[in-house]
């Protein structure tokens, strides 16, 4: 059964400041092109949560690439699936 996806309030202004960067400094075409790889990620992830990789510090939270710039970062809970943030690869590693 598949999981429902829910947002923190991070990841949502982080997903929207992505959006914006692109429509700014690239082209509409990449903005909704990385609209299209988030939506598919999270439907894989509704249906098979546990893709994504743990990460190091921390087993509870995991990730996914979602582009060569950015991680989602999410946790597993019974029902739903969390998405925590959306993670800039060229910061630290969490």
């Amino acid at each position: 059964m598949a999981k429902k996806i829910t947002w923190s309030e991070l990841a949502v202004n982080r997903y929207r400041h992505v959006i914006q960067y692109l429509l700014s400094e690239w082209t509409e075409r990449d903005a909704i092109q990385f609209i299209s790889k988030v939506d598919a990620k999270l439907f894989l992830l509704s249906r098979f949560p546990n893709i994504g990789r743990k990460t190091s510090h921390n087993n509870s939270i995991r990730q996914i690439l979602l582009s060569k710039h950015n991680r989602l970062i999410y946790k597993i809970e019974k029902t739903r699936v969390v998405v925590l943030d959306i993670f800039d690869t060229r910061q630290e590693e969490i």
